[in-house]
């Protein structure tokens, strides 16, 4: 039939007058922009109940079988043109004809949403189906049916092999334009994490970028970020991700080019004060739950001994507890334990720890109540670990090494301390916490030391090292006097000065009051013992100083060696330097002849400095009438008594000083001096002597009080061979002036 002009004009006027139609009370064109998408299809201006009920989808197509318009446009808010696209203009629009029931018809095409999707199994009216459309993954959904659907894995739809536009890694990947290529294709962190529900919420799938609607709830967190935010958003490539776990304190800007560092530890975001559901301690503590409370509350042992490497892996922030993966490598151990394993994971609440030097032979179940014994000491303690060197073994610091001269565990050669010898000294609760811990052996407390304090280890060696020994930490069947059980007796040969050393480190003069500690490496403001287990040196000490001395070299300066420890210290104070101490001037008075007294002096300078010096006006005792002019001479009327006594008096006499009252030895600087502490000013001598200061006009001189029965015992033993006797009378040292 041949249409007429007339007719045609009035079809138009038709057609106008329903897309220009008002408001109706029809529930699709009355209706407000939708609160997800902030927009009114144009669509809706024509298919509106109002202009006519067949025009309407959500009367004509709307729920159960008649089609899913109510889901779609009114729940969803998902425009028209999402999957009819461009049929505005196609031929087929405004043919008066239902094209969903023709499939030659183009009335369903799909945007983005689905640009390999197709409508399809198209039989007539009331039937096809959707396939291919990213917001059903790969199921071919029945437009018409009833049958329920889920919602697919996020990378099903929004990856590059579906569409480049879905893909996020593509659309809004590196900086500025956003990090998705690092946080999933690098790290592999699920869409969850940031997009927590999203899914499953109204503006999903309704053909528009939400992160440039601050009111969306495109990003959401999980427990990544309980109290985590998207912030700042003004509009297209803004915002930032606040107070999320894996950030920590930092407010990141997702589109900058700033670069960002972990936190620098893992309890930073592992912690209740973030979130209760991220603290191990809580989600997986105790008896069937795990041993993070034995572990990382009471032992303190750090989260990378057993989770190694775990932060910078891909797993990590992924939002899933990856023990519950068997292929996961949540766990994995520090050097202290090279060859460890997690073994035995089938899934959840499986898993165990094999070859662990903290369990020795033992694959405890993480997850059971069997219970761990201790393994011995030497297990992980016969290797250097990190930062931590070997403690027993070849290397180590007791008998098992040659090397080693003095060591307080003395179990005989070729041995190491056993485990509950070990237990003596150290504090157990906290071990492997990275933090060396001690028993304060008078009360069993747990004392704190720290290499970086040296000071921090003399509480705990003075509460041994008094009258009452070890009164609370002995070795069962041992004594506080003899808390090892290996042979050793404190306050006795050759440990007599053991049981005396607090109550002397606590007088009047001494090291400590010039700031000194026991533990150091023998320079000022330190200490001079190397450690409490042993050392290169006798007496545990960090340098030389040979005990006992049975050297007979007067003729060498080389016997410094003997001495480095003090000599080494005591270069840092003028007026106890070693050629302070054993130096005088040449050619003055006491630069005695060799022929008279038998030394080459060691060092010359300006005049004489130690005031431990002899003075004998006369050859005849006693003839100037002096007080100082005792009976002993050192072969002239002036001498250094310090290098009298040390060489010379050695090369003539030979070694007879008693070491510890025991032992024969040379005389050397702790024969006269208490190192630990005196309450006599001068020289800070043993108090045994009764060394004491005196002045008789210009004169001063110091006079050894003590009877020769006091000398000859220990400490100092001076009468041992009668080279101090009762026909000498007092013996006397020479302080000013010096009678150069």
């Amino acid at each position: 039939m041949k249409i007429t002009g007339r007719f045609m004009l009035l079809l138009v006027l038709v057609v106008a007058a329903a897309c220009d139609s008002g408001k109706g009370p029809d529930s699709l064109f009355g209706r407000s922009p939708h609160a997800a998408s902030g927009t009114v299809s144009p669509c809706i201006r024509c298919h509106s109940s109002s202009n006519a009920p067949g025009l309407d989808p959500l009367v004509s197509g709307g729920i159960g079988t008649a089609g899913k318009h109510v889901k779609h446009v009114t729940e969803r808010g998902i425009d028209c043109e999402v999957c009819h696209k461009d049929y505005m203009s196609n031929p087929n629009h405004i043919n008066g004809t239902i094209d969903t029931g023709s499939a030659a018809a183009t009335a369903v095409s799909f945007n983005v949403t689905g640009p390999a999707g197709a409508w399809v199994n198209v039989a007539g009216p009331g039937t096809g189906n959707c396939s291919g459309v990213a917001c059903h993954g790969a199921t071919t959904m029945e437009w018409y049916g009833t049958a329920g659907w889920t919602l697919p894995a996020c990378t099903e739809c929004h990856a590059s092999a579906f569409s480049p536009a879905l893909d996020p890694a593509e659309t809004n990947g590196a900086p500025p334009a956003g990090r998705h290529g690092k946080h999933v294709s690098s790290r592999g962190i699920g869409c969850e994490r940031c997009h927590h529900q999203y899914p499953s919420h109204p503006t999903h799938m309704n053909g528009r970028m939400d992160t440039t609607d601050a009111s969306a709830a495109l990003i959401n967190f999980n427990i990544t970020g309980p109290s985590g935010s998207w912030m700042n958003n003004a509009g297209p490539g803004t915002g930032q991700c606040s107070g999320v776990a894996c950030h920590g304190t930092d407010t990141l800007d997702w589109y900058g080019t700033g670069t960002w560092a972990l936190p620098p530890s893992c309890t930073a975001c592992h912690a209740s004060s973030f979130s209760s559901v991220l603290d191990p301690v809580l989600t997986n503590g105790s008896g069937l739950s795990g041993k993070h409370v034995r572990h990382a509350a009471s032992l303190r042992m750090a989260c990378a001994k057993c989770h190694l490497g775990y932060a910078t892996g891909a797993p990590h922030m992924s939002g899933v507890m990856d023990t519950q993966d068997p292929a996961a490598l949540l766990v994995a151990f520090d050097a202290a334990n090279a060859v460890g394993a997690w073994v035995s994971d089938s899934g959840p609440q499986t898993g165990g720890c094999s070859n662990l030097a903290c369990h020795a032979t033992e694959t405890p179940d993480w997850y059971g109540l069997a219970g761990v014994i201790r393994p011995p000491c030497a297990i992980c303690h016969s290797d250097p670990i990190g930062r931590r060197r070997a403690v027993m073994g070849a290397n180590g610091d007791f008998g098992a090494n040659a090397s080693i001269l003095s060591r307080h565990v003395t179990n005989g050669p070729g041995s190491d301390p056993l485990a509950d010898q070990c237990l003596v000294c150290h504090d157990m609760s906290l071990h492997m916490g990275g933090t060396v811990r001690l028993n304060n052996a008078d009360t069993g407390a747990a004392i704190v030391y720290t290499a970086a304090t040296p000071s921090s280890l003399e509480p705990f060696c003075l509460s041994c090292h008094d009258a009452d020994g070890a009164a609370a930490t002995f070795r069962t069947g041992g004594t506080p006097t003899a808390p090892f059980i290996d042979g050793s007796v404190m306050g006795q040969a050759p440990n007599r000065a053991s049981a005396e050393i607090t109550a002397n480190w606590n007088k009047a003069f001494g090291h400590r009051q010039q700031g000194l500690t026991c533990i150091g490496n023998g320079t000022p403001n330190t200490g001079c013992h190397a450690n409490g287990h042993g050392s290169l040196h006798v007496g545990l000490l960090a340098r030389n100083l040979t005990l006992p001395n049975s050297k007979n070299t007067w003729f060498a300066v080389t016997d410094e060696p003997d001495y480095d420890l003090c000599f080494t210290c005591h270069a840092n104070y003028a007026r106890v330097t070693k050629e302070a101490i054993l130096g005088f001037k040449q050619g003055g008075k006491y630069d005695i002849d060799f022929a008279v007294n038998g030394v080459t002096p060691p060092y010359f300078i300006p005049s004489i400095q130690t005031h431990f010096r002899d003075v004998n006006l006369f050859l005849t005792p006693f003839a100037s009438g002096k007080p100082y002019d005792d009976r002993v001479s050192a072969g002239g009327q002036h001498s250094n008594l310090h290098l009298f006594h040390i060489q010379w008096f050695t090369f003539f006499i030979g070694p007879e000083w008693r070491y510890r009252d025991s032992i024969p030895s040379s005389i050397v600087c702790i024969s006269c001096h208490n190192i630990h502490g005196s309450d006599t000013q001068w020289g800070w001598v043993y108090d045994t002597l009764q060394f004491s200061n005196t002045t008789v006009g210009t004169d001063q001189y110091g006079m050894i009080g003590a009877p020769v029965d006091v000398l000859t015992s220990y400490p100092t033993s001076c009468g041992t061979f009668n080279c101090h006797t009762n026909l000498d009378g007092p013996t006397h040292s020479w302080f000013e002036p010096s009678d150069e």
